[in-house]
């Protein structure tokens, strides 16, 4: 991936997981988008109809997250520069 790539794929370690999000289940792996925009990339969501939730600061990193239709949970969080 190059680095002006506007999506990053993160893979957490579990225990962090589960110390900062214990409402999320484990039982399928969880994944972190990183985006460029964050509140541009939550807009477009809730434009085509995706339930997110609000932006909040987890462990340092502004985020928010989503399910999609069978459930599985996933965070994306504002890409570093």
């Amino acid at each position: 991936m190059g680095t002006d790539s506007g999506t990053a794929l993160v893979l957490l370690d579990r225990a962090l997981v589960e110390r900062f999000s214990p409402e999320v289940f484990l039982g399928i792996p969880s994944l972190t988008l990183r985006v460029s925009d964050l509140e541009q990339t939550r807009e477009d969501m809730l434009s085509h109809g995706v339930s997110a939730s609000e932006i909040q600061e987890l462990a340092g990193q502004m985020t928010f997250h989503f399910c999609d239709d069978e459930g599985n949970y996933f965070a994306v969080g504002e890409k570093r520069s």
